[in-house]
C-alpha cells in the first residue's frame, strides 16, 4: 500500500529531472532588465531620441515560436517643432540554447508588424519607426533572451544538462540530456 501511494511522488520526481521550466513572465523582466536600452541618433539635422520602454513575450502562441513585442517612443526635434509618437513593433522567433554561456538566444527572429500612435504620423515618420524597429531586431539578435545563473547551485546543475527547447503556451521548457 506504501508502495503504492509513493509511485505518483516517484512519477512526479522522474519528471522533474528530465525538464525544468521558464516562465513567461521570467523572459520578460529579465528583456526588461537587461535588454532594453535608449537609442538616439542624429539624422540631417534632425535630433531623434528613441528608445524601447518595455517588451513584452508571448510564448507558444504559434508552434514553437516565441512573439516579442517592443514598445517604444519617438522625438523628433524638427526645426518647426517636435513631433512625439509611439511605437510598437512585434516580432517573432525560435528559440535556441546555447551550452557555452548557458543563454537562449532567437533565430529566424522576423518582423511581423510596425504601428505608431498617433496614426496620422504614420505617412511622415514610417521610415524612423521602421529604423528603430530593426535595431529593437538587431538588439534582440545579438543578446541572450534568458541566461541561467551559474552562480545558483540549480541553475549551474540544469545549464550543464540542458540539451534543448521546447516552446509551449506561457513557458519554455528546458529539456536535458
Amino acid at each position: 500500500m506504501k508502495r503504492l501511494l509513493l509511485l505518483p511522488l516517484i512519477l512526479w520526481l522522474a519528471g522533474c529531472a528530465s525538464q525544468y521550466s521558464i516562465s513567461e513572465q521570467q523572459v520578460q523582466q529579465y528583456l526588461n532588465d537587461k535588454v532594453v536600452k535608449q537609442v538616439k541618433l542624429d539624422s540631417d539635422g534632425m535630433k531623434i531620441q528613441s528608445g524601447i520602454t518595455r517588451l513584452d513575450v508571448k510564448l507558444g502562441e504559434q508552434p514553437e515560436r516565441i512573439s516579442v513585442t517592443a514598445f517604444g517612443e519617438l522625438k523628433i526635434d524638427t526645426p518647426l517643432f517636435p513631433l512625439y509618437a509611439s511605437m510598437q513593433a512585434k516580432f517573432n522567433a525560435k528559440p535556441r540554447y546555447q551550452a557555452s554561456n548557458h543563454g537562449l538566444y532567437l533565430d529566424d527572429l522576423q518582423l511581423e508588424d510596425v504601428s505608431l500612435t498617433p496614426e496620422k504620423l504614420q505617412t511622415l515618420i514610417g521610415p524612423v519607426a521602421r529604423q528603430m524597429a530593426n535595431q529593437a531586431k538587431s538588439l534582440l539578435q545579438q543578446q541572450p533572451i534568458y541566461v541561467l545563473n551559474s552562480d545558483k547551485p540549480k541553475e549551474a546543475t540544469i545549464a550543464e544538462m540542458t540539451q534543448s527547447i521546447k516552446v509551449e503556451p506561457g513557458k519554455l521548457t528546458l529539456l536535458f540530456k
